[in-house]
């Protein structure tokens, strides 16, 4: 999962809008995404947060990876 963001010019002025977005393999082998979470306008303290949420650290490789918000769908 990843945050992803969208701009748009509202009254004049740009905003940024945000939401948490899952990539996925359906059965023909396809990648596609699907919107999770709409966070919706929110502060950069706030991005670092969902960011630092949206990953785990693995002690025996040493890396960070992607965790899933959801259980596989069977």
């Amino acid at each position: 999962m990843f945050l992803r963001s969208y701009k748009r010019k509202k009254n004049g002025k740009w905003h940024k809008y945000f939401s948490v977005v899952e990539n996925r393999r359906v059965a023909n082998g396809k990648a596609v995404q699907r919107t999770v979470l709409y966070l919706g306008e929110i502060t950069s303290s706030q991005e670092d947060t969902w960011r630092k949420t949206l990953e785990v650290f693995d002690q025996d490789t040493g890396k960070t990876q992607q965790k899933l918000l959801f259980a596989d769908e069977a």
